[in-house]
This record gives structure tokens, sequence and C-alpha cells, in this order.
């Protein structure tokens, strides 16, 4: 939480998801989207845990110094969003 984060800094973990496909957008404090969804693949599937590394991207530039990371994955059923972590951010 709280820590400073620009395009290219690496997002990095441990996911237990559905073929290993997790995905992540950021909003900045005002709900303006700064990255869209966008996915990646740990490297191990559920039920196992599989870790990630890649890099972040940004769609925009944030207006405000501060947003919001989130990560989570999407239910192979009717699509809507699983697992949501929010993790409060600071723009550098």
């Amino acid at each position: 939480p709280n820590t400073q984060i620009a395009a290219g800094t690496p997002l990095t973990g441990v996911a237990r998801a559905f073929e290993g496909t997790v995905l992540y957008q950021i909003e900045d404090a005002d709900e303006r989207v700064v990255t869209r969804e966008r996915f990646f693949t740990a490297s191990e599937g559920g039920p196992s845990f599989g870790q990630f590394n890649v890099s972040i991207e940004f769609d925009q530039q944030p207006e405000t110094a501060t947003g919001t990371l989130l990560v989570y994955t999407r239910s192979a059923r009717d699509g809507s969003i699983q697992d949501l972590v929010e993790v409060p951010v600071r723009f550098r």
C-alpha cells in the first residue's frame, strides 16, 4: 500500500487463478482510468499458486497524486470480477 508507481514499475506477486489469467487496472483518486484493464498470466494456474512479474503500463497520466491499483480475475461463467484486491498507490 502507498507504493510510488509510474509506467514501467514492476507489478509482482502470487495469484491462484483459472488458467493463470490475472487482470489489473489503475484509477486515479478521481476514478479516472490511468490504465485500462490489462491481463497477464501467472506461472501456474489454479488450483496452484503462480508467480507473476509484469511492468505496469499507463494509458494516460494520472491527474491526482494518489490512486488505486485493482488486481482481480474474471468469472469464466459470466465475466464478473472476482477476487478483487484494491491497493492504494501514489504516482511519481
